[in-house]
């Protein structure tokens, strides 16, 4: 985009800002630094990782939460936003200033299927109602009604 004259800005963690910098864009920061989230979670990745994502996937959504309301609060013009990843605030934001939204999808171990597990079940070649199986667990665990009691 910016090779077409778009001016860009990457709403990235402030730990990212120097590395996106590096490719002659502007970052600007939101949520807190990655490192010292993680950091501070370890024990998290600590424990076997199927005990782990019921509070691995509540902390994500926590800071998914910080994410989307530090990129609300700024003052940010838009012709299109464009998001990716785990960035599922763009489309808000995209909403607020009335514009375009375009998202795309990285990896499909994000998205839930019967063809293969979440990704952090480390075997594969289950069955296929296993995988849905886990997928709806997941699903099950990181609902909005069960953060909104």
């Amino acid at each position: 985009m910016a090779r077409r004259d778009h001016e860009v800005t990457l709403a990235v963690p402030p730990d990212f800002q120097g590395w996106v910098a590096t490719y002659g864009l502007h970052a600007e920061p939101i949520a807190e630094e990655m490192r010292g989230f993680i950091q501070r979670n370890r024990a998290m990745t600590e424990q076997h990782p199927v005990a782990a994502a019921p509070a691995q996937m509540r902390l994500l959504q926590d800071y998914l939460n910080q994410q989307t309301f530090d990129l609300l609060s700024r003052e940010l013009k838009a012709d299109v936003v464009v998001s990716g990843g785990l960035g599922f605030g763009g489309k808000v934001l995209a909403a607020k200033l009335g514009a375009p939204y375009v998202y795309c999808w990285y990896t499909l171990t994000a998205v839930g299927s019967n063809a293969y597990p979440p990704p952090f079940v480390s075997t594969f070649g289950l069955p296929r109602l296993a995988n849905a199986a886990l997928w709806a667990a997941v699903a099950s665990a990181t609902s909005s009604e069960r953060y909104s009691k």
